[in-house]
């Protein structure tokens, strides 16, 4: 899943400067056990949304998700502006 609109894009480049982690909270996930992560990757203005449970990471889908799902991001990713 991955949430859009991010008001600037992120830096392009090379190298573990241009990925930018977020601070995530959800409530109403299903088959998500373990923690919430987020990533800004370069040259995007999205932010993708994964869990991690006992060593691996899986990207959180639609079926995770119902109606009364919502999430709280906090961001700090580099730009080139």
């Amino acid at each position: 899943m991955r949430i859009d609109g991010l008001p600037f894009t992120a830096i392009s480049g090379s190298g573990n400067q241009a990925y930018c982690a977020t601070a995530v909270w959800a409530n109403a996930l299903t088959g998500t056990a373990g923690g919430l992560m987020g990533f800004v990757n370069p040259n995007t203005t999205y932010v993708l949304l994964y869990y991690s449970n006992t060593g691996s990471v899986t990207q959180i889908n639609n079926s995770s998700c119902n109606n009364n799902t919502d999430f709280m991001l906090n961001a700090t990713y580099v730009t080139n502006t």
